[in-house]
Formats: C-alpha cells, structure tokens, sequence
C-alpha cells in the first residue's frame, strides 16, 4: 500500500471496519476513552478522561472501564478483526523487527506514524492528525496486537516500551549500558552519529552473535531512562544543563559554547528558533538583555 494512502485507510476503513460491530455509544466510548477521532482530540490534543465519558452518559468510572472491556472483547470476535489482524500486526512487526524486537514506546510510535504518512493543509491540522495516529497506533498495540507484543514493564533504566512476545532483552540491555558509557566517558553532548561511530569501535559490537545496526544503536539512546535528546539533536544525561535546556539563557549558554566565537545577538536567537520554535519563540529583546545582564558574557567591539 502506498505510504500516502496508509493514514486515510487506518482513519477510515480499518477502525470503522473494527468498530461497525459495536453499538453507537461503545464505539463513542473507545474513540473518546482512547482520542481516535479529530474531533475528539481538538484543540485540547488530547483524549477524555473516565470521569468525562462517565458524565456524558451519566454512568460510573468503573461502568466506563467494562463497557471499554466488553467493546475490546466484541471487537477481537468480529470478522472485522479477523480481516484486518494480520495487515496491522505485520505492519508493526516489520518495524520492531527492525531493532530485533525492542523498540520504545514513543520512539516506535513515532516511526509508526512516519511510515504511515499523511496529509495536512495547516500546521494545526497536521499537528492534530499526527497526535490521532499516535494514539490509534497506542490503541492498537495495547488492545489489537496484544498477543504478538507486549510491554516491557520490568527492566530497570528502560522508559516504557514494547517487545515482540518471547524477544530477550539482555542485548538491548547490553546495548543501553554500552550508549551511556560512551556519553559519560566523553562527558558532553554527543551526536547520534558520533556515538554510532564509538560503538562500532567495543567488544559488544565486535562480539555480538547479531549484527547491530545503526537503527538499533540510535534505539539503544531511546530506551534509557537516563538520557535524553536536547534541541540541538545531541544527546547527553537527562540531568544535564546542556540536554535539559529549560531556559533562554540555557539556550544561550550552549549556543556559545558551541559556536566558540562572539555572536551578534541576532544570530543567537535565529540559532535558538532555527530549533526551537515549535516550543516557544525567542524574541531578540529578551536574548539581548540576559547577554548584558549576565556576568558570564562579555560584550566584545
């Protein structure tokens, strides 16, 4: 299937085929319970709580989780299930298998909704949609797939994640401790490619009895609770200044760091919303004062 095509299909074809044999208000419930739907998630981008859907149809919490549990049950009986299973489980399973069975959560749905493609016109369009697709994906390997994948829920230093059923997780492991040592010892912000170029250099990677790809190692990166990705697309300890970046004057101190070499401030705050600015706009007034306001620039000309 076209990559294009593969989002109108799941939007369209795939979850109303999934959801024709639930009744009007059990497909309301998982569509609102689970944010599958533009309309549901809206501005707000974001799904229903259990207490929301519970007083629009004026039942309990718990009513809201059996209805959920009954539907799900309904949904894996139909003939609907039984035609679109093997289509959406080796979708996923192509990807996984692409990092020999262990992926992230948010960094294998993010590939998921990559692969898939889309349109938008806007940017809040494209944005919304992005965050509904994310969300089906979820729905569908939490509740749809849930017997060929499955969450890894006891692995210390792993953020949450999702293994194809019987996969082991001791090169991942391996893998995770192997990243973080590389960033430690070299004790600053590193680019995915040049931890990839020192990985390639251990005896895990010269050692293993199953190649390890560039894919994988850059999933390795993902999987640990301990790092993190800053703005820049340079990786280093989630507790660090330079990957945590919360302020201005942290986008500030790394720009200048980086650059070694005096910068109008013009240039700094191009730099910070050249990276930055779907977070939040710099504005050159603000940028301007915290140079001269801080003790730590000088002004040099």
């Amino acid at each position: 299937m076209p990559k294009s095509k593969f989002y109108q299909k799941l939007m369209g074809e795939v979850l109303n085929d999934l959801f024709s044999c639930l009744s009007t208000r059990e497909a309301e419930i998982l569509i609102s319970r689970y944010g599958l739907r533009e309309d549901i998630v809206g501005k707000k981008k974001t799904r229903q709580t259990l207490q929301a859907i519970g007083n629009k149809y004026n039942i309990t919490r718990e009513r809201v989780r059996q209805v959920e549990n009954f539907s799900i049950k309904k949904i894996k009986q139909s003939d609907a299930f039984h035609k679109h299973y093997p289509v959406l489980k080796n979708f996923v399973i192509d990807v996984l298998s692409r990092f020999n069975g262990i992926v992230e959560d948010e960094y294998l749905v993010s590939i998921l909704v990559q692969k898939s493609g889309f349109k938008a016109v806007t940017k809040e369009e494209r944005d919304v949609r992005k965050i509904v697709l994310h969300q089906i994906f979820d729905f569908m390997l939490s509740k749809i797939i849930n017997d060929v994948v499955e969450p890894i829920l006891t692995v210390p230093g792993f953020l949450g994640s999702w293994q194809k059923v019987g996969v082991e997780t001791a090169q991942a492991e391996e893998g995770v401790a192997q990243v973080i040592s590389i960033i430690e010892k070299h004790n600053k912000p590193m680019s995915a490619e040049d931890i990839i170029s020192e990985f390639r250099k251990t005896s895990l990677n010269k050692n293993s009895k199953t190649k390890i790809t560039d894919e994988m190692i850059v999933s390795f990166l993902h999987l640990s609770i301990d790092l993190k990705e800053n703005i820049f697309s340079e990786w280093g300890m989630r507790d660090w200044g330079t990957i945590s970046l919360k302020t201005v004057n942290d986008r500030i101190y790394y720009i200048m760091n980086q650059n070694k070499k005096p910068l109008h401030f013009s240039e700094i705050t191009d730099l910070i919303n050249q990276k930055d600015a779907a977070i939040f706009i710099a504005h050159g007034a603000t940028v301007r004062n915290i140079l001269t306001a801080e003790s730590r620039y000088i002004l040099v000309g």
